[in-house]
C-alpha cells in the first residue's frame, strides 16, 4: 500500500516493558485474583496476583485504559503526539516547537527531540519502564507491529512479509 506523504515525515516507535503485568489491581479486585496451578509432583498451588494477570481479558481492557491515558499526558501536556497499539507507541514528526525537560531544554525541531521528551515523561516523570532495545527515532523505515514501513520524499509504502501473514492466519 502506498500513501502520498505531504511533507518530510520521520517516525519514532516505544515499547513498553511488562505493560499491563505492571498495572496493580484494585484492593477490592484481590480475591478475585488468584492463580492455582498444579505442579509436576501433583502438588496444587494457588498465588494471589496483585497485578494483572497474563491471558486475562480484563488485563488487556485495563492497560488499554492505561495506555490512552499516557497518551492524552503526552498529547495533552507536552504537545507530543503518539498512536498506540497494545503496548506500542508509534509516532511521526513534522512539527517545530519547544518544551522543557528537567535536564534544560529540549528541541523539538527534531524527531529525536520529541522521542526524548516523550522518553523522558513516561520513563522519568511517570515511572514506567520502555524497552530500549526496541526504541527507534528519526527513521525513515521501521518494522512496527510486524509491517515494515518505509517513508520517503513522496511516500509511505507499508509491507507484510509472507511468514507474518501466515502467523497471522493461523
Amino acid at each position: 500500500t502506498e500513501v502520498k506523504s505531504r511533507c518530510g515525515v520521520l517516525m519514532r516507535k516505544d515499547d513498553f516493558v511488562g505493560a499491563f503485568k505492571i498495572v496493580p489491581l484494585r484492593k477490592k479486585d484481590l480475591d478475585l485474583a488468584i492463580a492455582v496451578t498444579k505442579l509436576a509432583t501433583g502438588e496444587v498451588r494457588a498465588l494471589q496476583l496483585w497485578c494483572c494477570p497474563f491471558g486475562a481479558v480484563a488485563s488487556v481492557h485495563a492497560w488499554h485504559k492505561v495506555g490512552a491515558a499516557l497518551q492524552q499526558v503526552l498529547a495533552k501536556l507536552f504537545l507530543v503526539a503518539y498512536a498506540r497499539y497494545v503496548d506500542d507507541m508509534l509516532g511521526a514528526d513534522a512539527k517545530r516547537h519547544m518544551c522543557i525537560a528537567e535536564n534544560g531544554l529540549i528541541d523539538m525541531s527534531t524527531p529525536e527531540g520529541a522521542a526524548d521528551l516523550a522518553r523522558w515523561v513516561l520513563h522519568v516523570l511517570l515511572g514506567w519502564d520502555l524497552d530500549s532495545d526496541k526504541e527507534e527515532s528519526e527513521s525513515a523505515a521501521m518494522k512496527a507491529l510486524g509491517v515494515q514501513v518505509v517513508i520517503n520524499d513522496s511516500t509511505i509504502s507499508i509491507s507484510v512479509s509472507n511468514d507474518k501473514i501466515t502467523q497471522w492466519i493461523q
